[in-house]
C-alpha cells in the first residue's frame, strides 16, 4: 500500500511503497491475457498495482534475495472497462550488493541494480525510462500511466522472492 502524505502547502507527497512480492514464477500469458484468466491466477505468482486516480506517471525499484540473483519481469496494463490485459514490457532485472531494508534485517535482500528493457510487445504511447548504473546501486524505472487503471508484474523467471516498490507522480 501506497502512503499518501500532505505538505504544508495541500500539495500531494508520496513515498515509496511495497507494491507486492513475487514469490512463484508464472509462464506468459501468451495469446490468452482475459483480465478473468489474469486474474484468477495464483497470488504468489502475480502483482497488481491498483494505479492511483490522481497518478499520472510512477517509478518502480525492485529487490532480489541476492547479488546475481537474474529474473525476467514482465510488466502489463489494462484501462478501466477492458477485458484484455496489454504486454508493455520485458524487463531482465539483476541482483546488486546495495542493502535493502534498515541495513540489519532485509525484507528481501539486496536491491537490482541492472534492467534492461528486452521486448516491447504492445504500442506503449511513450519508452519507459531506466536508471540502471549496474554498479550496486538502486537501479528504477519509470513509466506514464496514459490513464491505465492497473500494472500487473509477473516474473518468467525467477531466481527467488523479488519484491516491488512504487512512487507515483
Amino acid at each position: 500500500m501506497l502512503n499518501k502524505v500532505y505538505t504544508e502547502d495541500g500539495q500531494t507527497k508520496r513515498d515509496w511503497g511495497r507494491v507486492g512480492k513475487l514469490t512463484t514464477a508464472q509462464a506468459t500469458f501468451g495469446t490468452n491475457a482475459s483480465k478473468a484468466k489474469v486474474e484468477a491466477l495464483t497470488a504468489t505468482g502475480l502483482v497488481i498495482y491498483n494505479i492511483p486516480h490522481d497518478a499520472s506517471a510512477g517509478s518502480f525499484r525492485l529487490h532480489h534475495v541476492a547479488d546475481g540473483d537474474v529474473d525476467a519481469i514482465e510488466v502489463w496494463a489494462i484501462r478501466e472497462g477492458d477485458l484484455h490485459y496489454q504486454l508493455v514490457q520485458i524487463i531482465e532485472t539483476i541482483g546488486g550488493k546495495q542493502v535493502d531494508g534498515d541495513g540489519i534485517t532485509a525484507d528481501v535482500g539486496v536491491f537490482v541494480d541492472t534492467l534492461a528493457f528486452t521486448a516491447s510487445k504492445e504500442v506503449w504511447p511513450t519508452a519507459m525510462a531506466a536508471n540502471s548504473a549496474g554498479t550496486d546501486s538502486i537501479a528504477m524505472f519509470s513509466l506514464n500511466f496514459h490513464g491505465y487503471e492497473k500494472l500487473l508484474f509477473i516474473a518468467t523467471t525467477l531466481a527467488d522472492a523479488t519484491a516491488i516498490d512504487a512512487v507515483t507522480h
